[in-house]
């Protein structure tokens, strides 16, 4: 049934009374509700910074602020409809989730697949859930995987969904949703007792949008993973043990009996202190195999660690390096199994960066958190990886004297690409801003596409910054492209085309795609 904007607004009206009611008290949503024939959630920021916190107390006034801004604003609408990837058959009784600033609102879809979302102009993640279909986008580079763990379990992944600008009425989407495969089986340990409240996760090319490759067994050591047919390896997490046995799957329909395999650990818990006995913060816990380290789990923002191996004869060495920071010394261990060593700490040393600097946007200003590689034109010299601080300075130490080639990249903000002499302190890397794509795809008279950002020139993998762009008599244009000669997708139904192009900072660039449409019925 579709949702009339008389109606939001009248629910917004309702909100607003119950959030200056003195004796109300605000029960935290859940990240995604139940399918209903529509419902709305706004917001609180400070709740969603300590949602403990903020479940049964006062509604804060911020929200109440917020709520009476969105009832006297005019509404927008997302219409269209939902359709199979594969065959472009509308799929009704599927629930639509839009994700925005206030919160969360959602609908069925009608028997034709149609829906309209009235919401406030602004910009919304968009996501879909029915029964046996699946939304889903391309998995996003993790730069340091803390493996599976309980806080994915059905957690909603907005950078896997596409994000679409409604400032105004939106029409004639297309959602596609792809069928889904279950990947259902048993944790055992090595004796083949089942292990409950193992955290399962299905890594794969594609990521479902609703957390649905992340699962908890049950006491019988169950679980389902449900993710768009591909391949995936399984992986697991449990206080104590380890995945020794684990098959890749090829998932293009159910897959039943899937065992994985744990057992006893070799468990490392400590924390990772600067020279003054502070805590270091976050980063890399690096594991040595053969004389070389490579990242074999992660530090906490409080410098805390747990380290999991299956457990060996050999001795592992393990070494801290924070972001920003120099390593710590190496530390050795007699990991045996259901061995564990608590309280040990990983101290930096006091180091002088061999490269410093400011990461900044195209008006100059600092940008927080923006990753950066560094890669060595010695062969010889090692490479790494680095991330800013939250004023947009860097550091990166243990690089020996030469050139560097050294990029930086921040969603939104475009890129950086310079050669830097080591030792080097100083160095302002200035990102280039975005520009404007407008395209042409030829018998699209109307729909929308997802357009998925992949790489800069050399190589320089981007975070993909899903869109879900309309298209109007065939033409298309997508704002906030990074400047750089720029590889993206452009993805309409089930058919991907790669395209080149020279992205210039505030500037208009041309793409020409091909007629995809042949195997489709015309869009109406």
């Amino acid at each position: 049934m579709l949702v009339s904007r008389t109606r939001i607004v009248v629910l917004l009206g309702l909100l607003l009374a119950l959030v200056l009611g003195l004796d109300r008290t605000r029960a935290v949503p859940a990240p995604v509700a139940a399918p209903a024939a529509a419902t709305g959630t706004a917001a609180d920021p400070a709740a969603a910074a300590d949602p403990a916190a903020a479940a049964g107390s006062r509604y804060r006034p911020a929200l109440a602020a917020a709520a009476a801004a969105a009832a006297a604003r005019t509404l927008v609408t997302i219409s269209g409809r939902v359709i199979l990837a594969t065959t472009g058959d509308t799929i009704s009784g599927a629930e639509v989730l839009a994700r925005g600033e206030l919160g969360e609102t959602s609908m069925m879809t009608a028997a034709d697949g149609t829906f309209a979302l009235a919401v406030v102009p602004g910009d919304y993640r968009l996501a879909v859930r029915g029964a046996g279909v699946i939304s889903a986008g391309p998995a996003e580079r993790v730069r340091l995987d803390p493996g599976p763990t309980a806080d994915q379990v059905g957690a909603p992944d907005e950078l896997a969904m596409p994000l679409i600008a409604a400032r105004a009425d939106v029409a004639n989407v297309e959602l596609a949703v792809w069928r889904e495969s279950v990947i259902a089986g048993r944790v055992v340990d090595d004796t083949g007792a089942a292990v409950a409240h193992a955290i399962v996760r299905a890594s794969g090319a594609s990521k479902p949008t609703l957390g649905t490759d992340v699962a908890e067994t049950d006491d019988h050591g169950r679980f389902a993973l449900r993710v768009p047919a591909g391949s995936y390896g399984l992986g697991a997490s449990h206080a104590g043990l380890v995945t020794v046995q684990a098959k890749d799957v090829h998932a293009t329909h159910d897959v039943n009996d899937i065992e994985i395999v744990m057992a006893a650990a070799c468990e490392i818990r400590g924390h990772v202190v600067r020279a003054d006995g502070t805590p270091a913060g976050d980063g890399a816990l690096e594991r040595s195999f053969d004389g070389s380290f490579a990242p074999a789990g992660q530090t906490e923002a409080d410098g805390t660690f747990r380290w999991i191996a299956q457990a060996s004869d050999r001795e592992v060495t393990l070494r801290a390096w924070p972001w920003k920071s120099p390593p710590t010394p190496a530390q050795t261990f007699a990991c045996r199994p259901g061995a564990r060593f608590d309280g040990v700490e990983l101290r930096l040393p006091d180091a002088t960066p061999a490269m410093s600097g400011t990461i900044v946007d195209a008006t100059g200003a600092p940008v927080p958190f923006a990753y950066l590689d560094i890669r060595a034109l010695d062969p010889r010299n090692p490479s790494q990886q680095e991330r800013a601080d939250a004023e947009g300075r860097w550091q990166i130490f243990e690089m020996p004297a030469g050139q560097y080639h050294v990029t930086a990249t921040a969603a939104g903000l475009g890129i950086a690409d310079t050669i830097i002499a080591a030792p080097s302190q100083g160095t302002t890397l200035a990102l280039s801003g975005t520009g404007r794509i407008a395209g042409h795809l030829p018998g699209v008279a109307h729909g929308t596409v997802e357009v998925v950002f992949r790489e800069c020139k050399w190589g320089l993998a981007l975070a993909h910054e899903l869109r879900l762009v309309p298209v109007v008599d065939e033409r298309f244009v997508v704002d906030g492209a990074p400047a750089c000669l720029l590889d993206l997708d452009v993805v309409w139904r089930d058919t991907s085309q790669r395209t080149t192009v020279d992205v210039g900072a505030g500037e208009t660039a041309q793409v020409e795609l091909s007629n995809v449409t042949d195997r489709f019925p015309s869009p109406r």
